[in-house]
C-alpha cells in the first residue's frame, strides 16, 4: 500500500505529539507508553539493548531503522529505531487469555531522538495492552512484564 507523501510528511522539526508528553510511570494508562532517557545515541543504545534482550535469552526478531528507510524515499527523519523482541511462551500465555493481544505482540521498544536531541526509549505499557485486549489487570504475568521492561531498558540507557 502506498500512501501520498503529503499526507504522510511531517517537518522534522515540528515536535510530534508524543513528544510532549514523556511519562515513565509504569501504572500511567492514559497513553499506554512508557519513556525513559537515554545517555546515548539512538544507534548505540540500540545496540546496547538488542544486545542485553539476546543475554537475557529474549528472541529479536527484528530491528528497523525507520531513519534509513525514510532516507532511501528521500525524507528526513530523526533516527529511530524499533526493535521487536519477545518471549513466546510468555505471549502465548497472554494470546491464551485473549488472541487479539497478538496484534500488539511481539513486544516492542521504539529508540528514538527527539527534536532537542534527547534519545528515549519508549514501549507499551504491558497493563494498557491488557486493558485494550481484555485481559484481567491482576494476572501477574503482567507484573513480571512491565518490571522486565523497564530494568532492560533503564539498563540500556545508563552507562
Amino acid at each position: 500500500m502506498v500512501f501520498p507523501a503529503t499526507a504522510m510528511a511531517q517537518s522534522v522539526t515540528e515536535p510530534p505529539a508524543q513528544q510532549q508528553r514523556i511519562s515513565n510511570n509504569p501504572l500511567e494508562l492514559d497513553t499506554g507508553m512508557i519513556s525513559i532517557a537515554s545517555k546515548f545515541s539512538v544507534k548505540t543504545t540500540s545496540a546496547r539493548l538488542v544486545d542485553i534482550l539476546r543475554r537475557e535469552k529474549l528472541t529479536v526478531f527484528a530491528d528497523i531503522d525507520h531513519q534509513a528507510n525514510a532516507n532511501r524515499v528521500k525524507l528526513a527523519l530523526r533516527p529511530t529505531r524499533l526493535i521487536l523482541f519477545g518471549n513466546p511462551q510468555s505471549g502465548t500465555h497472554l494470546m491464551h487469555e485473549n488472541q487479539t493481544i497478538g496484534l500488539d505482540l511481539p513486544l516492542k521498544y521504539l529508540v528514538w531522538e527527539s527534536i532537542d536531541h534527547q534519545v528515549y526509549i519508549s514501549w507499551n505499557n504491558p497493563y494498557y495492552l491488557a486493558k485494550r485486549h481484555g485481559i484481567p489487570p491482576q494476572l501477574e504475568l503482567l507484573s513480571k512484564m512491565s518490571s522486565s521492561l523497564y530494568s532492560l531498558a533503564e539498563r540500556s540507557a545508563k552507562p
